[in-house]
């Protein structure tokens, strides 16, 4: 009989990301008893130009949840999600993913606001903050997507593949918007979008230095229903793939399997241990004839 496994392995063991987790927890607590101190962690227009220079809300907005209950729901995906991407990736990979996502988003949120307050002079959109993890956990939904497409998860609503995920997520993060307002729709909108182009373009694998995901399961058209295809496929196929000399190596890699990459470990380990044994028989050998003095008179 096989045995589930506990809820403890499935959580990562990552020092960084366990910080992390406590970043994301502390922040709203400690806003909570100095209101004032979401202007200096939260980003928007108004505050990030002149006469403010709240230039470094570009880099804390992303780990700063205004809710005690988003920052529980984050934390949360984090520490399982993170497991997944540490064994597909590496825990350094998965920093560097989140430092990625987190930084691009907020950069391209600033651009976004930016050209719409330049175009339409609405002073609305200069005063709109924005701040939370759905950026990230928009790209961990992409990563997942692109590592593990076919694998259910169980929701509330019932079970879903992998690879809708990021739809879903976004869709639920507009009907939100709607609610309230756009801000986190926005936030999620291009966390996912520079997910998708760090994954598929420039993510470098370790194994044979190829670069990206250049398979047709993981192109932006796979991210929509199939209406869109045609239209997705006309502006895509003018995006350059970076590394031209790839030859879809990044198909392979991406599309990989965590119990393929385990066995891969694990196959070193034991090229490792076979290493060992020899260096050890060759000492045995040394010394046998060292000390036999036959072979000291040959």
């Amino acid at each position: 009989m096989q045995t589930q496994p506990s809820l403890s392995s499935r959580i990562t063991t990552s020092q960084p990301i366990r910080a992390l987790a406590l970043i994301l927890v502390g922040l709203p607590i400690i806003t909570m008893s100095n209101e004032n101190m979401q202007n200096y962690l939260s980003f928007s227009l108004s505050k990030f130009l002149s006469p403010n220079y709240y230039i470094w809300t570009i880099f804390t907005a992303p780990f700063y949840e205004p809710s005690i209950i988003g920052a529980i729901f984050s934390v949360l995906a984090l520490l399982f999600l993170s497991k997944t991407f540490e064994q597909s990736w590496s825990p350094r990979e998965l920093i560097r993913f989140i430092i990625i996502v987190s930084i691009g988003t907020s950069f391209s949120t600033f651009l976004f606001i930016w050209i719409l307050s330049f175009f339409f002079r609405s002073s609305s959109l200069g005063i709109l903050t924005f701040s939370g993890f759905s950026c990230v956990i928009g790209g961990f939904l992409v990563g997942f997507k692109q590592i593990l497409p076919e694998k259910e998860v169980s929701l509330i609503c019932g079970k879903l593949r992998a690879k809708n995920l990021p739809a879903v997520y976004l869709l639920i993060s507009l009907l939100f918007g709607l609610l309230d307002n756009m801000s986190g729709f926005v936030y999620s909108f291009f966390g996912i979008l520079i997910a998708w182009i760090y994954l598929r373009y420039f993510q470098k694998h370790e194994i044979d230095g190829t670069k990206g995901d250049h398979s047709a399961e993981f192109s932006l058209k796979s991210f929509l229903p199939e209406g869109f295809h045609s239209s997705i496929d006309s502006v895509s196929n003018k995006i350059p793939f970076v590394d031209k000399n790839n030859n879809q190596g990044g198909k392979k890699l991406g599309r990989a399997t965590l119990e393929e990459l385990q066995n891969l470990n694990r196959n070193n380990q034991l090229f490792d241990e076979n290493q060992n044994d020899e260096c050890l028989f060759e000492d045995f050998d040394l010394e046998r004839n060292t000390n036999n003095p036959e072979s000291k008179k040959d």
